[in-house]
């Protein structure tokens, strides 16, 4: 996985979905299936897109009793992503059963992937709304370095962390973890419910490693025009990591 663009599929139903792909394939090759669409679509809405020429991160953003993860892993190992989500804040346990039952698999079959990435706070949370609603005394940007440390620690790929944590998750972890980065906007004009944004460019100059855009690319009468203009504002970047 070299490319950093990864296309969040947020539709209602398969064929949605499915034709933004078909539009995309030719310009981007990463597609995230979130929640919405794999309830909707079921697992088979992840073959469908991999058959056509695509990968896909599923973002189910787990969070259960270990065996249950362990077990739910399991099956979606079989549909073969390139990432997999779970909350960091199902603590310790869960987190290693989840590293088990992935690195049994890759090292069986000989893959690289998938990555297992920890959620550490949502985008849609600001600091207010984070205070209130989690009941906690460390500040929004000391949690997401507290939930990133506890994934280092069990053996996650990677963190998912907003753009405004990039610089502190880089300067202060002490192993390299993959980011990737939600919460991303071609203008900061526009943040729909996301509260802590970024540009693509930015995001990458600060550290990120993969960028999830929505919104700003699947909403847009031209959503292959965006990609191109994606990657010309951050070629010099990717020309950089090569």
């Amino acid at each position: 996985m070299k490319d950093p663009l990864i296309v969040a599929l947020d539709f209602p139903t398969e064929i949605q979905a499915l034709k933004m792909v078909e539009n995309l394939l030719p310009f981007v090759k990463n597609f995230k299936v979130g929640l919405e669409l794999f309830v909707s679509a079921g697992p088979q809405i992840v073959s469908k897109i991999k058959n056509m020429g695509g990968e896909v991160f599923i973002d189910l953003k787990l969070f259960d009793i270990p065996n249950t993860v362990g077990r739910t892993i399991e099956k979606l190992l079989e549909l073969e992503p390139i990432m997999i989500t779970l909350h960091i804040l199902g603590g310790e346990d869960m987190l290693r059963k989840a590293v088990e039952v992935t690195e049994n698999y890759r090292i069986k079959n000989k893959k690289e992937t998938p990555y297992l990435l920890g959620v550490t706070v949502l985008t849609s949370f600001s600091e207010e709304g984070f205070r209130r609603s989690w009941g906690v005394s460390r500040s929004l940007p000391e949690q997401v370095f507290f939930l990133a440390q506890l994934a280092q620690e069990t053996g996650l790929d990677g963190v998912i962390a907003s753009p405004q944590e990039i610089e502190l998750l880089r300067r202060g972890l002490k192993k390299r973890l993959l980011i990737v980065t939600p919460g991303i906007r071609l203008t900061k004009d526009v943040k729909d419910d996301q509260k802590r944004i970024m540009t693509p460019k930015e995001a990458l100059e600060k550290g990120s490693d993969y960028l999830v855009i929505g919104r700003p690319i699947t909403a847009h009468p031209n959503p292959s025009s965006v990609v191109q203009e994606i990657r010309s504002q951050i070629s010099d970047i990717l020309e950089s990591r090569i």
